[in-house]
């Protein structure tokens, strides 16, 4: 999509995102209106100059990955499709079964990259100049608990409608605080029954028991 000379290569980008990036060329006028967006985001785009912008919202709702390959830029959502020829990284599985995720910028490829939460880069002359655009802020309020706790079932209840799509909603559900409250804020908002999904094994790990 073309919007002003800003044209999205690959990813997500709200509408917002496209209005306020439209036509910008100079970098610190990219950190501060990526800075500005609320929704998530990870994308590729080619700017007005001729550059590429890449850029992940501040908790990494959505990934980008990348790779510079003889000078030229790879991009994807999935480090897997552009990972060809790419040897697997030891230290990756390491990170893996210790965290029970690879932390970025690192993947399971060694010659590819994911850009982190609340970064931006830009590719010009063969070179990846990656920046943070911003962190999140915790400002802290005192309200009474009964305020506090409607504040936080309404923005959940929230999050949770914004991920449904008008299909048969589902979840993973373990029998924990998280999975159980998503499965009643999805009954909640749909009034449907959500379909549940639990893992168990013959031996060691099983969540049907408080599934």
């Amino acid at each position: 999509m073309t919007t002003s000379a800003f044209t999205l290569i690959t990813g997500t980008l709200p509408d917002e995102g496209r209005a306020a990036l439209a036509g910008l060329t100079r970098t610190a006028d990219i950190g501060a209106a990526l800075g500005m967006l609320t929704q998530p985001f990870a994308f590729a785009a080619e700017l007005a100059d001729g550059r590429v912008l890449l850029a992940v919202d501040r908790f990494a709702v959505r990934t980008l990955c990348w790779r510079l390959d003889g000078g030229r830029l790879l991009v994807n959502e999935r480090a897997d499709a552009i990972a060809q020829g790419a040897a697997i990284d030891p230290q990756a599985i390491y990170d893996y079964l210790f965290f029970h995720c690879i932390p970025s910028p690192r993947t399971i490829f060694k010659e590819v990259f994911r850009l982190p939460p609340g970064r931006y880069a830009i590719f010009e002359n063969g070179q990846l100049d990656i920046q943070p655009f911003g962190r999140p802020e915790f400002a802290p309020e005192h309200q009474d608990f009964g305020t506090a706790r409607q504040r936080f079932q309404s923005l959940l209840e929230q999050s949770v409608v914004e991920e449904l799509d008008g299909g048969k909603p589902g979840c993973f559900l373990s029998g924990g605080t998280d999975s159980s409250t998503v499965a009643g804020m999805i009954r909640r908002a749909t009034g449907r029954q959500p379909a549940t999904y639990s893992i168990a094994r013959a031996e060691g790990y099983d969540e049907m028991e408080f599934a």
